[in-house]
C-alpha cells in the first residue's frame, strides 16, 4: 500500500478513536519499522466483536507512507489505542520523527486496573487479554509467524507480504478497540469506572491513571535518546534512565 491509502487512513481523524499496531526488524528504536496497521471504529462507536469500520495495512518501507500517517498519530482529538506501545513509539520516533500522542494503551490501562483492585500489577499479553475479556482465542498462525521470525529476522521486510503474515499483522490491531471497551466496562462492576456507583472523583481518578499511564508508555521514546547508538549505551560507567518493563516474584525487567 502506498502514500495514498496511507492518506486515506488519515481520513480516520474525524473518528474518536482508532486501533494501532507496528510490525518490524527487532521492532524498536534501533530495529526497522515495516508495517503500520491500523482499524477504524465503526460508525456510530460500534465496536462489539468483528463490527469495526476498515482495515489498514500499510507498508512503512515505502517513502512518504509514515509521514502521510503523521498528523493522525501526532494528533489529540484521535486516540490511539494499543497494547505495549513502548517500541512502536520507539521506532515510530526515531526513525520517522513521529511522537505518539493520546495514546490508550491496554496493557498500561489493565496494570492501572489491577493496582486499583489490590492486585499484582503484571503487564499482561495482549493475548492474554483478548482471552479473558473477548473470549478470543489465538489464531494458530501466530505460533507459526513467531517461529518463523526467529528463521528469518527480515521477514517483515519480503514483499510482497503473503497471506499468513497478513492475517498475522490483523489480528494485531483488530481486535485493539473492543479490547478497550471491554477493559473499561470490567471496571465499572467494580465502582472505578463509569455509571457503577463510584464517585465522580473515584472514576475520574482512575480514568486519568490509565491515560498517563498509556502516555508514560508512549513517551519511552524519549529515554536515553541522547546516545546515538545501541554501542554508545553500553560503555562502561555510563548512567542510563530505565524503564521498568515488568515485575515478578523473582525480579525487576527494564528497558532502556
Amino acid at each position: 500500500n502506498g502514500g495514498g491509502t496511507a492518506e486515506a487512513a488519515v481520513d480516520t481523524a474525524s473518528a474518536p478513536a482508532v486501533a494501532l499496531d507496528c510490525e518490524g526488524v527487532r521492532l524498536g528504536r534501533f530495529g526497522r519499522l515495516c508495517m503500520v496497521q491500523l482499524a477504524e471504529e465503526a460508525v456510530g462507536g460500534a465496536v462489539g466483536g468483528r463490527d469495526l469500520g476498515r482495515l489498514f495495512l500499510l507498508d512503512a518501507l515505502r517513502p512518504g507512507v509514515v509521514e502521510a500517517l503523521a498528523p493522525l498519530l501526532e494528533s489529540r482529538a484521535v486516540a490511539k489505542v494499543m497494547h505495549d506501545c513502548r517500541e512502536d513509539s520507539a521506532a515510530l520516533f526515531h526513525q520517522h520523527g513521529v511522537r505518539l500522542q493520546a495514546v490508550f494503551d491496554t496493557q498500561a490501562a489493565q496494570v492501572s486496573l489491577d493496582s486499583r483492585a489490590s492486585e499484582m500489577p503484571r503487564q499482561a499479553s495482549m493475548q492474554e487479554l483478548l482471552g479473558r475479556y473477548l473470549r478470543v482465542e489465538e489464531p494458530p498462525e501466530l505460533a507459526e509467524v513467531k517461529a518463523l521470525m526467529l528463521q528469518d529476522p527480515q521477514l517483515w521486510t519480503r514483499r510482497p507480504l503473503p497471506g499468513l503474515l497478513v492475517r498475522y499483522a490483523l489480528h494485531g490491531v483488530d481486535q485493539l478497540l473492543p479490547l478497550r471497551t471491554a477493559i473499561l466496562d470490567a471496571a465499572a462492576p467494580a465502582g472505578l469506572v463509569g455509571p457503577g456507583g463510584a464517585s465522580g472523583d473515584t472514576a475520574g481518578a482512575l480514568l486519568n491513571e490509565m491515560v498517563h499511564a498509556s502516555q508514560r508508555a508512549a513517551d519511552y521514546c524519549l529515554l536515553n535518546r541522547e546516545f546515538p547508538s545501541a554501542a554508545s549505551m553500553a560503555k562502561i560507567g555510563t548512567r542510563l534512565w530505565a524503564y521498568v518493563a515488568a515485575r515478578t516474584d523473582v525480579g525487576i525487567y527494564f528497558k532502556l
